[in-house]
């Protein structure tokens, strides 16, 4: 069996953080777009707070619980890092582009940054 995400409306109360990241992309949220980070996780079942008490943002199922236990830890690690990582890119690729000599020596680099940054940011 595959993974599945599905939308819950409660959640159980002892969530855990697998990372205390801020929150970098409440503009998102203004949009309705999806629930800002840091997301949290509790087994397979991964939500937007510790406590659980408004609702999952998903649950990921497979035929091996701790699976889907380490599927929801990655996600919810990858979510949370996003911004992050994204910011980090940016400035070493901003860095690198700023002396010709390094933009040459380094292209190859630079273009898989690029790359990169395009599907982090989706249009990949």
């Amino acid at each position: 069996m595959g993974s599945t995400m599905l939308f819950h409306d409660t959640m159980e109360d002892d969530m855990k953080p697998t990372t205390s990241l801020p929150a970098a992309d409440a503009a998102t949220n203004s949009k309705g777009n999806r629930t800002p980070t840091p997301w949290y996780v509790n087994g397979s079942l991964i939500a937007p707070t510790r406590t659980g008490k408004r609702f999952a943002i998903a649950e990921i199922f497979r035929d091996n619980v701790q699976t889907a236990k380490a599927n929801a830890a990655f996600i919810v690690r990858a979510c949370n890092s996003h911004a992050a990582l994204v910011k980090a890119l940016r400035a070493c690729q901003t860095a690198l582009s700023l002396d010709s000599d390094m933009e040459e020596d380094f292209a190859p680099e630079i273009k898989r940054a690029t790359a990169a940054l395009r599907l982090a940011e989706g249009q990949d």
